[in-house]
């Protein structure tokens, strides 16, 4: 925190799911444009590498979000940290099976272990965060176009996304009292690790890189937020 400003007056943002690439990328941008930013996830090294990168007031949490000791552990640190949240970005999420199974060929274990981290999960982060976001925060949770467009193989990943997109539109509605904006943000395909697993013969001169798609909704969300 620069020398003479007061820790309410810090813009602070959250990011889940930092390690690579979209969220690691909007971590980046975040604290690139003077945010405090609190980023969690699961592998160390590269939480590790983020912070020394960003610098004193970037604050990074290892964590699984499926775990609700992990996510009280996020809360903590920003808590500590920040006091407060101004923009939660809700990156972290599953694939699932590898290769994409088709909807007979996945079995309902997998797809409990999909709808735990991409449904169950955020609603964790969302409740116990909710009451450190301030008047005129926004939430927003990273979709996908499979969340609304039939792909074969993507009957698991894309049924849990739509699950939550339709609990963030009425999240939006729930929070309007406290001026607080929730939504859905599809980036698009994107030049990342999580792509290149899903569609591993994808051309990737035709993808959005993640720090393009970072800035896109870098813009999106201050302009919700009026600055």
């Amino acid at each position: 925190m620069k020398e003479g400003t007061r820790k309410e007056d810090r813009r602070s943002a959250v990011v889940t799911g930092c390690t690579s690439g979209l969220g690691r990328s909007l971590f980046r941008k975040f604290s690139g444009e003077g945010w405090h930013v609190t980023g969690c996830g699961r592998r160390v090294d590269l939480l590790d590498s983020l912070r020394t990168e960003c610098g004193p007031d970037a604050v990074t949490v290892p964590c699984d979000i499926r775990l609700e000791n992990h996510v009280s552990a996020l809360r903590r640190a920003v808590e500590t940290t920040a006091g407060h949240i101004d923009v939660l970005v809700l990156n972290a999420g599953a694939l699932g099976q590898l290769p994409l199974p088709g909807f007979l060929a996945t079995s309902v274990m997998e797809l409990r272990k999909l709808y735990e981290t991409n449904v169950f999960a955020n609603f964790t982060v969302v409740k116990a965060l909710s009451g450190l976001l301030r008047d005129g925060a926004v939430i927003a949770h990273i979709t996908s176009d499979a969340s609304r467009i039939p792909y074969e193989g993507w009957a698991g990943y894309g049924s849990s996304k739509a699950a939550f997109n339709l609990a963030v539109d009425v999240l939006n509605l729930e929070l309007r009292g406290r001026n607080i904006r929730a939504l859905n943000v599809d980036p698009g395909d994107m030049d990342t690790e999580m792509h290149r697993l899903a569609v591993p013969d994808a051309d990737a001169s035709k993808l959005k890189k993640p720090d393009d798609a970072a800035s896109e909704i870098y813009r999106l969300i201050v302009s919700l937020k009026g600055e």
